[in-house]
Order: structure tokens, then sequence, then C-alpha cells
């Protein structure tokens, strides 16, 4: 996705992208033990506003790893660190990395995939 959350345009000269990527499915993990992932890349020499794509905003995210960040704050091993904010809006340091993951009971954007 763009960092408007929007399809992104492969000619656009924008050094920013945000990456979903969905829990497997149950029958591929019975324990329930993934969860759905969002990755906010920004590769430009300034901060860049991100917005969530409107499929992941209902679901409550929990950072993982920021790389703009001073330790012991940049990363969170059990995604236990600061929720994303309910408006899905955030901005990225330059050159900087983000990742968050889906928390509470909400563990899949989807429950089952297309065969």
């Amino acid at each position: 996705y763009s960092p408007l959350g929007t399809a992104v345009d492969w000619s656009s000269s924008t050094a920013a992208m945000i990456c979903l990527l969905t829990a497997p499915d149950e029958e591929d993990d019975p324990e329930g033990l993934g969860r759905d992932v969002v990755m906010m890349i920004n590769a430009a020499p300034t901060p860049h506003d991100f917005v969530l794509p409107a499929v992941a905003k209902s679901t409550h995210w929990r950072l993982a790893f920021d790389t703009a960040a001073q330790s012991p704050m940049d990363a969170y091993p059990d995604a236990t660190g600061p929720s994303l904010p309910h408006s899905g809006r955030t901005t990225l340091l330059n050159h900087s990395f983000r990742c968050y993951v889906a928390s509470g009971t909400h563990k899949r954007l989807r429950s089952s995939r297309r065969k």
C-alpha cells in the first residue's frame, strides 16, 4: 500500500510504503499463534505521514519494532509496545521502519483465504 493506505502508484517517487501480512489460516496455524502484521517503511530523507489501509483500521495494533526509537523503546519482542492511534495515522522519521502486530482477541484480518 502507499503511505496513504491506498494502492501503490509504482510511477510515484515516494520512498515510503505499507506492507500488510495476514496471519496464517487456522488449518496452517492450529495453535493460533500467528498474527496479522503491518510494516511501515520510510526510505525518504524526510519524515512521512502514514495512514493504515481501510482493511486494517478496525484492528488493534501494538508496536513490535521501531528503528527510529532509542533502546529499550525500539523493540518489543512480545508486541507489547504502544498502540497505533485509533485514527490509524502516524508519522515515521526519515529512513525508518516500524512493525505493528495485531493484538487482543483480533488475530486475523480474514478467517479464510481464497483457494
